[in-house]
């Protein structure tokens, strides 16, 4: 039997599972292109038991992302989702 066919939740009931590093935002980075993706990814995290997400894209030099673009793809992604894992937004700078 294939050893990562069962899926399991990682969460005991007594932790909480934050993911603080992640690119779940579509379509900003070299990440997820897609809301779908995003919201089928969120879908995963769901299953694995997580509580929290922080979306982090990658604002540098190639990837110049703003403030306000990035604020605005989050609204976005909030207003599609409407699962259990609570979503924040942060970023990842390249210096």
């Amino acid at each position: 039997m294939w050893p990562f066919s069962k899926k399991i939740s990682i969460s005991s009931g007594l932790l909480t599972f934050t993911d603080h590093h992640s690119h779940v935002l579509f379509g900003v980075d070299d990440g997820l292109q897609s809301l779908e993706d995003s919201l089928s990814a969120l879908s995963e995290y769901e299953k694995y038991g997580f509580k929290e997400i922080w979306c982090t894209p990658h604002i540098m030099e190639d990837i110049p992302n703003t403030t306000e673009n990035l604020r605005k793809r989050f609204n976005e992604l909030c207003e599609a989702y409407s699962g259990s894992v609570k979503l924040n937004l942060a970023a990842e700078f390249m210096i």
